[in-house]
């Protein structure tokens, strides 16, 4: 997160063992590559894989199985 200490309450901010948790955290955690991966597997649709391409499915109404006309030989 980007600034994470403008969101911190003021009675909490000059504690170092908060402060500290919460920069290991925001380290750790990386929301960018998050956002890039969640963009690039379910909302892009040139990229979309597995429950991307089943959220797709919902919101144009198409499902993902096709159905093939048997015929007997």
């Amino acid at each position: 997160m980007k600034n994470w200490t403008d969101t911190l309450l003021a009675q909490y901010a000059n504690s170092p063992t908060i402060t500290a948790m919460l920069d290991c955290l925001n380290q750790d955690i990386g929301p960018h590559a998050g956002l890039d991966a969640f963009y690039d597997t379910i909302w892009n649709v040139a990229t979309a894989l597995g429950y991307g391409l089943d959220v797709w499915g919902r919101i144009v109404n198409v499902k993902r199985g096709v159905m093939a006309a048997s015929r007997d030989l």
